[in-house]
């Protein structure tokens, strides 16, 4: 069964949010021509502010990338009960289907939500903002909020504070970033990065804390056209991040493994054994991998040799002198996809894939410990949740807390395994993750842009 992702009841409220303390209006975002009130019957006009929180909850994630594979907004009725009238909310989400506003995808066995998309004639609207004036709607986002305020500070750490307050200081350059947009139009459907450069420029700041660590804020999923856009006090940023980051930490888990004697299929499968520990507060000095690495121990050569190429940042220019057929980018997206996330079907089957069985060939171990994580594909989560929380360790947990402590009034910003920074912090910040590869017994390749 496919469900909904851990804290999708109270997450949703973040994306209203301008900060923790903010008390600004609410508003919604919704295409600027579209006026949902007018596919209302009589009977619902009372409920126009629940309708705009409809298309505004799908906007809203389509700018966050919150969506499937297939590019639908997963909505839980549970949920939107919880904040449109229980007693209406249906009567209104049929009404905008039924107008031809929404789509709905058809019911799917074991899916506990129902997706849904905005109709196509609003591709290249604008997004326009709306105050919420239904003092129901109003108080129902409050206890959204409360609820997702609480969850977050059940997860926070001074590091996370440090981060946040950074963030204040982060600006887009307006004019810049319209120019940009007016050239992207493919990657801005809907408006989704207008969305995201505007509650920048109108200092509507996101900060959250994921289930396994993984922090989102404003520019999380701006793309990498627009983050040129990015200014601290009048300067363009630039980022240092990890070459083959999925792949060294990858590589790093498996050396754990080996060095533990866990062969595959001995430690058990499935989530039981496999899934890492949700994010909650716990002690940065013990959030790395030093443990990882005891004394040497006998490994298979396919593990060193893999090791080797995924610390250099060349796992993924291997592969294509394997595929030669295939560019970088191809090989990259069907390795995240059908080697460390392959899942199976319902009925135990599984797709084809040149990538996963070149990789299988070259490193037999590895490829055997993925399988083993992901309980054979059944739970095909397992181990990209277990990445995630080794790099939250390292990126937020080790390198950021390191910055905090040594350096409070440097500036900042995190994106997954990358962090920005101005020109001449580049230094400080490669500085900081080699000190902190030194005391992990790991070493990773970087890469300054």
């Amino acid at each position: 069964m496919i469900l909904p992702s851990a804290n999708q009841f109270v997450s949703a409220e973040n994306l209203l949010s301008v900060s923790r303390t903010s008390s600004r209006p609410k508003t919604l975002v919704l295409p600027e021509s579209l006026r949902p009130e007018a596919y209302l019957p009589p009977s619902l006009q009372h409920r126009q502010d629940d309708a705009r929180y409809f298309i505004h909850l799908i906007l809203s994630k389509l700018a966050v990338g919150d969506v499937d594979s297939n590019g639908w907004v997963l909505l839980c009725g549970e949920y939107l009960k919880r904040v449109m009238c229980c007693h209406d909310y249906a009567a209104v989400i049929r009404s905008l289907i039924n107008a031809g506003v929404v789509r709905r995808q058809a019911y799917r066995n074991g899916v506990r939500c129902f997706g849904y998309k905005l109709h196509e004639s609003f591709l290249y609207d604008r997004h326009t903002r709306v105050a919420v004036k239904d003092a129901r709607l109003i108080r129902a986002l409050e206890r959204g909020r409360e609820e997702h305020r609480q969850q977050q500070d059940a997860r926070r750490r001074p590091v996370h504070d440090h981060l946040e307050t950074l963030q204040y200081s982060l600006k887009i350059d307006w004019e810049y970033a319209q120019a940009i947009l007016k050239t992207l139009p493919d990657i801005n459907r809907f408006d989704s990065q207008g969305i995201l450069v505007r509650d920048l420029h109108e200092r509507r700041f996101r900060f959250s804390i994921g289930n396994y660590g993984r922090v989102s804020n404003s520019i999380t999923n701006l793309s990498r056209h627009l983050r040129s856009a990015l200014r601290h006090r009048g300067q363009e940023l630039r980022q240092v991040d990890i070459k083959n980051a999925q792949p060294a930490l990858l590589g790093q888990e498996v050396h754990r493994r080996e060095q533990e004697h866990i062969a595959p299929g001995q430690q058990g499968t499935g989530r039981q054994h496999n899934q890492p520990k949700e994010q909650s507060n716990y002690d940065s000095q013990n959030s790395g991998s030093s443990a990882l690495f005891p004394a040497k121990q006998s490994i298979k050569l396919d593990v060193p040799r893999y090791i080797e190429l995924a610390q250099q940042g060349k796992l993924y220019e291997f592969l294509q002198t394997q595929l030669p057929h295939m560019n970088r980018e191809r090989i990259k997206r069907r390795f995240l996809s059908d080697v460390l996330a392959k899942r199976q079907t319902a009925s135990g089957h599984e797709y084809p894939s040149e990538v996963e069985d070149c990789f299988k060939r070259a490193f037999p171990t590895v490829y055997s410990h993925i399988r083993d994580i992901n309980d054979h594909g059944r739970q095909h989560a397992n181990l990209i949740r277990i990445l995630q929380r080794a790099e939250s360790d390292l990126v937020i947990g080790q390198v950021s807390e390191l910055l905090r402590v040594d350096h409070p009034r440097t500036f900042f910003i995190t994106l997954h395994d990358a962090i920005y920074t101005t020109d001449s912090n580049l230094t400080l910040i490669e500085d900081s993750f080699q000190a902190v590869f030194d005391q992990n017994g790991y070493s990773m390749s970087l890469k300054v842009g």
